[in-house]
């Protein structure tokens, strides 16, 4: 894997983080989430993500 497929899968996966780290906000903000279940629907959507935007690059 060259240096620039790795720098735009590190650069998608910190945008992905942030959109994460955005709804999390904003549920809490709402009181909406039972605490448990979200941090666990949190990690599974990043995952999914990450693994997306690697697929994405071709590696």
């Amino acid at each position: 894997m060259d240096v620039g497929k790795v720098k735009v899968i590190s650069a998608r996966l910190k945008m992905e983080l942030e959109n994460i780290q955005k709804l999390y906000d904003t549920l809490k903000t709402k009181d909406m989430f039972d605490k448990k279940t979200l941090k666990q629907k949190l990690t599974d959507d990043f995952v999914l993500r990450a693994i997306g935007s690697i697929c994405r690059c071709d590696v």
